[in-house]
């Protein structure tokens, strides 16, 4: 099982959240020193930035092999997003590590 932070349309009453109808949700979280940009109207990315007061705020899932699968797909993981590691804080102040979909592409 793997632990991934997700916002914009895979976020629950979002268009691509079906991805993850099946996967246990364990909270909403908040990622510290990302920014997030409107890539295209109809879904956003998020790039690093060097303020560490950038926030994203997202979901949490456990997910499993298959569903990372199908994720990195719609993602074009490894030319339009890269997935990485990254400390996700939930909303009872706890820390988790978790995959994060980062924007690779100029915004």
């Amino acid at each position: 099982m793997y632990k991934m932070f997700v916002y914009g349309t895979l976020m629950k009453r979002h268009s691509n959240h079906d991805f993850l109808k099946n996967q246990r949700f364990i909270g909403k979280g908040l990622l510290k020193g990302y920014k997030m940009y409107r890539v295209v109207i109809s879904f956003p990315g998020i790039v690093k930035s060097s303020q560490i007061e950038d926030v994203v705020i997202g979901e949490v899932y456990e997910i499993d092999k298959k569903t990372l699968q199908n994720l990195d797909k719609l993602e074009g993981e490894g030319h339009m997003y890269k997935r990485v590691k990254e400390n996700i804080i939930l909303e009872d102040n706890k820390e988790l590590e978790a995959y994060v979909y980062e924007w690779v592409r100029q915004c």
